[in-house]
């Protein structure tokens, strides 16, 4: 068993409170996991240089907390029903974010806490994946999509985690939230041939969700028998934005009756390109929504989801992870969700 650091302040009062509220912070937080064993009454005096009867005065307020059970021969263990913190990692600009936040906490109850990590780009996602296994018990994540080796790393660890939408191919493993970024791309192009605002463009990030989304897209055209021109599938990059995009489209020999934005914060852009440009009669269309939607100039046509059953779903899973061997975590699983027009 790895020794975990224990630092006892000899100046301050009620040394085993101390050591209560360290090991409860470290089984809260992830580094003893459900069914795991905690140092012996011995081998924690010898660490902390505590008595040992002070050590047992510890170990006695987390029996009484809930959080371990004695079991004779063996020593303390953590109860597998502890109460768990759960790291919630979504972009900045994920919609929602609160409401997978609440659902999240609904599906803890009384078996543990979620905390709301934003992050923006690679390298701060990459900072929050490397601190989960020592300050946390679980995660609810939406990945940075250059990061899936690190993902991959501590899925495979056998750290309970869920991920929010799947972008891997030929998945075989572990545990995902779909929330219907394919079957939106295909429900908004359809909606939108079938008014006959065509031709049709689509404006999406330059990674796998995006291109799930295009592929959906593509989809749409194919089953109503329509063209997807490829001059009007456009994703987004460094050097240019919704807003660059959308100028360009409006630009070209054929412009779109319709754009389809995968992000409403782009479609936001979107709207503010057409106003300007004086185009009410191109339609707007997008994957998600923001506060006050309904009170732009544009009026938007949006495939929505249930956010709040998003992150609920992944903290029933979370849930039932926790109770498993680490080996048995990685079984498939996945719960789909599927998205709504919105007029």
């Amino acid at each position: 068993m790895n020794q975990k650091s224990i630092i006892i302040d000899r100046n301050v009062r009620c040394a085993y409170r101390q050591l209560s509220h360290i090991l409860r912070e470290q089984i809260t937080g992830g580094e003893y996991l459900p069914g795991e064993q905690l140092p012996s009454v011995d081998e924690l005096s010898r660490q902390t240089g505590l008595h040992p009867n002070t050590v047992k005065l510890a170990f006695r307020e987390l029996r009484e907390s809930g959080l371990v059970k004695y079991l004779p021969t063996v020593g303390c263990i953590v109860r597998d029903d502890a109460p768990c913190k759960i790291a919630l990692i979504l972009p900045e600009d994920y919609g929602q974010s609160l409401e997978v936040f609440a659902g999240l906490n609904e599906a803890l109850g009384n078996y543990g806490r979620a905390e709301l990590l934003p992050y923006k780009g690679a390298e701060e996602f990459d900072t929050l994946i490397n601190v989960q296994t020592e300050n946390y018990s679980g995660a609810a994540i939406y990945p940075e999509h250059s990061s899936a080796e690190k993902v991959r790393q501590l899925r495979e660890s056998g750290f309970p985690l869920v991920q929010i939408d799947n972008f891997l191919r030929d998945v075989t493993q572990g545990a995902y939230v779909d929330s219907g970024l394919y079957e939106a791309g295909m429900l908004l192009t359809e909606h939108l041939i079938g008014q006959r605002h065509t031709p049709l463009a689509v404006i999406a990030p330059d990674n796998p969700g995006g291109w799930k989304f295009i592929e959906g897209y593509r989809e749409a055209h194919r089953r109503k028998h329509e063209t997807a021109w490829s001059c009007n599938i456009k994703k987004l990059n460094s050097q240019l934005g919704a807003v660059g995009l959308t100028g360009d489209l409006l630009s070209s020999a054929k412009p779109p009756q319709a754009i389809i934005y995968v992000n409403p914060t782009n479609a936001l852009s979107g709207c503010e390109v057409l106003k300007g440009a004086g185009r009410d009669d191109v339609k707007i269309a997008g994957f998600g929504s923001l506060p006050g939607m309904k009170l732009w100039s544009i009026p938007v046509i949006t495939a929505g989801r249930d956010y709040r059953k998003i992150g609920s779903d992944a903290g029933r899973i979370l849930l039932e992870l926790r109770q498993l061997p680490k080996r048995q975590r990685l079984t498939l699983r996945m719960e789909k969700h599927q998205a709504e027009i919105r007029i």
